[in-house]
């Protein structure tokens, strides 16, 4: 396995977003649960993401955080591809097919950005009754 540490959303040093990201190797499977889930926590970022290479512009990401697995994260896809672009392992003005845990996306490489469409919003819970309201905006501190 290879590791990088890499600030998305920057090009300044100790800029941005940072994440992990870990290129797993070229095996069929990523390694283990708790082998991802102890190099997320040693790496101590809010997520690191592993990579598996699976075919010609596509590729499996798992994203950890130092306590669990989470479905996406954009900020740590983002610094992916710039890890991949760096290594050469993903070229310029092309599409690249990503398979997460909250289904399949695709990145979209140019010769001057990474473009991705984020997944779908899902209704955790609704806020509708006045002193939920307040409380909320409070806890923002607005009125």
């Amino acid at each position: 396995m290879k590791f990088y540490i890499v600030d998305a959303f920057t090009e300044n040093i100790f800029g941005g977003n940072p994440a992990g990201i870990v290129l797993t190797g070229g095996g069929p499977e990523f390694p283990t649960e708790e082998i991802m889930q102890k190099t997320a926590a040693e790496l101590r970022y809010s997520e690191t993401a592993f990579i598996q290479l699976t075919a010609e512009k596509e590729l499996r990401l798992r994203f950890f955080t130092p306590a669990a697995e989470v479905d996406f994260c954009g900020h740590a896809t983002i610094a992916t591809f710039t890890a991949l672009l760096k290594t050469g392992l993903a070229e310029k003005n092309a599409s690249y097919l990503i398979h997460t845990k909250s289904g399949d996306h695709t990145i979209d490489l140019t010769e001057d950005y990474i473009m991705m469409g984020m997944p779908a919003s899902k209704t955790i819970k609704r806020i509708e009754a006045a002193e939920e309201i307040d409380e909320l905006y409070k806890s923002l501190g607005i009125e």
